[in-house]
């Protein structure tokens, strides 16, 4: 446990040098009004170039940047099609989804599930939008569907404050203030994220449109899990009695 907090901290600071020193650089490298988060990176990194002496380098170094953001996609498309996987496995989804390719264990069923639903996702944000709007959709979708979690998550945590400790269990120094202050920066920094995702662009040619595509979507995407739970909760039951 000690190496794996020490590890966070590590993880933890380093995230938030490189996220401004990033951030910081790309404002000094490109002025404010042409940076877009479309083309922004490849744009920093092409002028960035180009005032060294290097800007013939640039068409590799932006394939390398593509390459390494198609590694990543690979990486979180892998962490995504789990979810069904282990939803099939709980029987909270129907069991064909917890089944595995024999050969290369991956869980085919599953991927072709969150293919699917990325594909619905993708042609939604097109609606009545532009370019540049359907990526913010998707970035408010991304942001959401993986943020909303954490406020039970930490909402646990600033519980278990008030719960009589474990024996031989882990405590942050200062115990419960620490675990309080934790929990509540969480909570706090989690309705940041939430509320600043659901603000449409200044840009966007219909904002009231596009605030309330991500609101109805995200009802929709809470909708689905609380019905998927509700329904295994019940056959459960059933089996039971």
């Amino acid at each position: 446990m000690r190496t794996i907090v020490r590890a966070l901290v590590i993880v933890g600071v380093g995230s938030v040098f490189i996220y401004i020193a990033g951030t910081s650089s790309f404002l000094v490298i490109l002025p404010q009004s042409p940076l877009s988060r479309l083309a922004g990176f490849p744009d920093a990194l092409r002028i960035g170039l180009d005032h060294v002496g290097l800007g013939r380098f640039a068409p590799v170094v932006i394939g390398l940047f593509a390459l390494s953001m198609l590694g990543s996609f690979v990486a979180w498309f892998g962490v995504g099609a789990r979810l069904p996987f282990a939803a099939g496995i709980d029987a909270f989804l129907p069991a064909v989804f917890a089944k595995r390719n024999p050969k290369t264990g991956a869980p085919v069923p599953a991927i072709w599930l969150q293919a699917g639903l990325m594909i619905g996702i993708a042609v939604l944000s097109q609606a009545g939008s532009s370019v540049a709007g359907a990526y913010d959709f998707l970035v408010a979708m991304a942001v959401l569907g993986s943020t909303i979690p954490y406020l039970f998550m930490f909402w646990v945590h600033i519980k278990t404050a008030s719960m009589p400790p474990i024996p031989r269990a882990w405590a942050p120094p200062g115990g419960k203030r620490t675990t309080l202050i934790l929990g509540w920066l969480g909570m706090a920094s989690s309705f940041v994220a939430i509320v600043c995702s659901m603000v449409p662009s200044s840009s966007d040619p219909n904002p009231a449109w596009a605030f309330l595509k991500i609101v109805i979507s995200t009802l929709v995407m809470l909708g689905a899990g609380l019905l998927l739970y509700w329904t295994a909760a019940r056959r459960r039951a059933l089996a039971a009695a």
